[in-house]
């Protein structure tokens, strides 16, 4: 596809840098940062730091900082607001500002200059020109990349902001366009899923694709997916010329109508492929495919076993380590993801790992490097950014001739160390790796967290194929081989094992659906892109879960399984109402949340004994669903039930079957409950009949991370309401679940569901007796309580006649029911002896030892 006399030019310029890196790093490193300091000298930056009197590395070093992006950003604001001189010379032109998420939350604008740009490219040229020399056939191929636009939002002068390869991309010439796939217009669609097609649909409909291109491996596996997902529509509109999806405007169909083409016959492959395969096989559907450049260091490696076997094993190239702050390795070889420094465009300076990085840290230079260690990298850049602490550690992997080979590990920030065992991210995925291999196992992604326990311990959080039931037993031998091969790789992790200071690995499996909304909101949040995203292996913060939740849709955890929180506890009106408390505020106020942390001190210190029932309550719901949903009955059947979801809810990052399979069992539960003792309902409303709404709203008023007006009037309404009823009958059910869509703002769901509710309820049924044995198992205030020798006969003899459900039967763990087995009595719990009538309309009498307030 490239010309003989531009090929040419790219192969000399190659070689020359390459000869250059083998002879010349100290020297040109030294150029570098001269042409560098020329280029910005009459920006208001340089005057101030006195750069242009620049003489020797040394000089420069001492009169600017190490710094990081904080140290930068007045200068950037003002960039933004029109004055380019604050960081620029005159002669390098701001083009855009490159949108990066970086280690922060926040996102940050980085500028990117006509220099810069030209830097950029020249390092993409000299990667791509040898990528085709050692894949010949490219030259005859196209190239699917898969980019962001560069205009995603305009700074306040009117600079676009967004990703630097959508820039290039936009840039390109009519004879190098013709070597891509996907139009160039397509990064530029505004709605993320219309793109997604788009880009998919141009991919599927050429057959001379050579290479896939872009950063992240889960992009690839995510495109797949998709196209899976979308193969009627993808084949129609390939066929018929067309791209028909409803997220697109008018203009931009306009925009796309040039590069579409009616092709029947691709059509008719396309077709054959998915009757003979059962999906769009990319080996199949491309049948010229030669490699697949991806990044393959760092926390991306958990993606490559999955990719190299979703697309038969081809030659990955890795295409170096570059950041929206610029390139900095240049791979020359496949299969590698270490590269040679990229020394004619940045100037670049190291800091060991371990040593702490201040501003006046001592730095070495890149001739100076040992191989085999690992380095805190900084750079200095045409856009203005001087001795620029990136926060990658990369280790030294060799030398071509004089200049270092780098591999990146991971971010700095991305450290974990409780004991002083100082995790670093490589190593987590290092030892996953090497588990998963050692037992055959398969990861889509999983995240290593800190976990303040008695000793603490780590977590590992993680993803597997939705097919895949993990069996209690199977999650033990993932966290003891994880652990194993973690012991191997960190001394100090070994170290505090031993001497147990630190508790063995646990392994918890997550629901895809939450995983991949998890990381879209982190996306969203940061401000970054999802080519740019890299999804974080090891996360130092000891409240996974309450990060992790935290990026999850409004009320997303919004647990409804009233009774089944509460039918131990009828007999104690406050206690019973504590148990609710949780389920409340998430309707009322989602920021309104009764943390254990919160109540535990009030119980602890009250003389009230009002105060502690409704505390205690609360704090025996935290206890329950922890027991509950950790549970492996719970985990299998949200699985099950997602997927049926699915079937009927096939987009990928449609989030609603993850919600509907955890929500449906709590809903089923209750059911059941209800379903097998027929006077249990009456009994709950008349106890929480007997409470004071407005006693409970100011009590909880003082345990919650803000306070509500909206909960005694919330609690009257529950009352009147009675939903709980509802849940018998298949349509009214679905009813009240699309209430709760449209509270947390989701489409309602159709009455296909109906169907797969009617089926779920047999499965909720069948496991209900080892759904509940967890949460009595570790309840904290059953054992004193009067309804405990009824609840344990009414457990025995109203248990689901256990049956074979549709497709594989449910797995039922083994559970210890000798207590229950010791109970020679098989009667049904009833109200006798509870204090209450059974008409849900009569005020039931209040047990002498609980409270009324009128």
């Amino acid at each position: 596809m490239i010309g003989k006399p531009v090929r040419s030019m790219m192969l000399r310029a190659r070689d020359r840098f390459v000869e250059t890196a083998r002879l010349r790093c100290q020297e040109t490193q030294q150029q570098t940062l001269a042409r560098l300091l020329r280029l910005n000298s009459d920006s208001d930056f340089s005057r101030r730091f006195q750069l242009n009197h620049f003489r020797t590395v040394a000089d420069f070093q001492q009169r600017l900082p190490i710094a990081d992006f904080d140290f930068f950003a007045p200068y950037i604001q003002q960039l933004q607001t029109g004055n380019h001189q604050a960081l620029l010379g005159r002669r390098n032109r701001l083009l855009m500002f490159a949108i990066t998420s970086g280690t922060t939350s926040a996102s940050k604008s980085i500028p990117v200059t006509n220099h810069f740009l030209n830097d950029y490219r020249r390092g993409w040229q000299h990667w791509g020109i040898t990528t085709q020399q050692q894949h010949p056939q490219l030259q005859h191929l196209r190239i699917v990349q898969l980019a962001s636009s560069h205009r995603s939002s305009l700074a306040p002068d009117g600079t676009p902001c967004g990703s630097i390869s959508g820039l290039v991309t936009s840039m390109q010439k009519f004879i190098v366009r013709r070597m891509y796939s996907v139009p160039s217009v397509v990064p530029g669609l505004q709605n993320p899923t219309a793109k997604r097609y788009a880009a998919v649909r141009f991919a599927y409909a050429d057959p001379w694709v050579g290479m896939l291109v872009t950063a992240n491996p889960s992009t690839l596996l995510q495109l797949s997916n998709f196209a899976d997902l979308h193969a009627e529509n993808l084949i129609r509109d390939i066929h018929d010329g067309t791209i028909g999806t409803a997220e697109l405007s008018r203009s931009e169909v306009e925009q796309l109508s040039k590069f579409l083409q009616a092709d029947p016959i691709r059509a008719a492959e396309l077709e054959r492929i998915v009757a003979e395969n059962g999906s769009l096989e990319p080996r199949k559907c491309w049948k010229h495919l030669t490699c697949l450049a991806v990044w393959t260091g760092g926390s991306v490696k958990a993606y490559l076993p999955e990719l190299r076997k979703r697309f038969g094993g081809l030659p990955l190239r890795d295409h170096g380590l570059h950041a929206s702050e610029g390139r900095m390795t240049i791979p020359l070889e496949p299969d590698s993801a270490s590269g040679v420094l990229d020394i004619e465009s940045h100037f670049f300076e190291f800091v060991p790992d371990g040593i702490p990085v201040s501003d006046s840290t001592q730095t070495m230079l890149a001739h100076e490097l040992c191989v085999g260690q690992d380095y805190n990298i900084l750079m200095t850049t045409s856009s203005g950014l001087y001795r620029y602490n990136i926060r990658d550690i990369v280790r030294c992997t060799g030398f071509l001739g004089t200049t270092p080979l780098l591999e990146f590990l991971h971010k700095g920030s991305h450290i974990s160390s409780i004991t002083g065992e100082k995790i670093s991210e490589s190593q987590v995925v290092e030892s996953v790796a090497a588990a998963m291999v050692e037992l055959g196992q398969e990861l889509r992604q999983f995240t290593l967290t800190p976990e303040w326990a008695s000793p603490p311990r780590y977590r590992l959080f993680i993803e597997t194929d939705a097919k895949a039931e993990l069996t209690a037993e199977r999650l033990i031998r993932i966290s003891e081989r994880v652990d194993h091969e973690l012991r191997l790789r960190n001394t100090e992790y070994d170290e505090k094992r031993r001497s147990e200071r630190l508790g063995g690995i646990e392994c918890e499996c997550l629901s895809p659906c939450d995983w991949q909304q998890w990381t879209s909101s982190r996306i969203a949040g940061s401000g970054g892109t999802p080519e740019q995203y890299k999804h974080p292996c090891l996360l130092p913060d000891p409240e996974f879960r309450g990060v992790f939740r935290k990026f999850l849709p409004p009320n997303h955890w919004y647990n409804m399984n009233y009774l089944a929180h509460g039918f131990r506890f009828l007999d104690n009106p406050l206690f019973l109402a504590g148990t609710a408390v949780p389920d409340w505020l998430s309707v009322v106020d989602r920021k309104a949340r009764a943390r254990r942390k919160l109540v535990q001190p009030i119980v602890s210190a009250s003389d009230c004994r009002h105060t502690r029932d409704l505390g205690r309550g609360i704090l025996q719901h935290h206890t329950d669903d922890d027991a509950f949903h950790r549970s492996e009955t719970f985990q299998v059947l949200e699985a099950r039930l997602s997927r049926r979801f699915r079937e009927i809810m096939p987009d990928p990052f449609d989030h609603r079957p993850g919600f509907l399979g955890h929500i449906i069992i709590e809903l089923l539960l209750d059911a059941t409950l209800a379903h097998q003792n027929p006077h249990l309902l009456d009994q709950y409303y008349a106890a929480l009949a007997q409470i004071d709404a407005a006693f409970v709203e100011q009590t909880v008023n003082q345990m919650v991370t803000r306070p509500t007006d909206q909960l005694g009037w919330f609690i009257h309404r529950f009352h009147e309401e009675r939903f709980l009823y509802d849940y018998s009958d298949d349509i009214r059910l679905l009813r009240r679940l699309n209430q709760v869509m449209k509270r947390v703002h989701l489409p309602e769901i159709s009455d296909d569901a109906i169907l797969i509710i009617s089926k779920s309820r047999i499965d909720v049924a069948a496991a209900m007796n080892d759904l509940i044995a967890p949460v009595i198992e570790n309840s904290t205030d059953l054992w004193h309580l009067p309804t405990k020798e009824l609840w344990f006969d009414w457990a025995i003899s109203g248990s689901a006649t256990q049956g074979n459900v549709e497709d594989s039967a449910i797995r039922i763990p083994d559970v210890d029911r000798s207590f229950w087995s010791q109970r020679s009595t098989q009667q049904p719990m009833t109200t006798e002896g509870l204090g209450f009538e059974t008409n849900p309309t009569t005020t039931a009498r209040v047990p002498d030892d609980s409270v009324r307030i009128d």
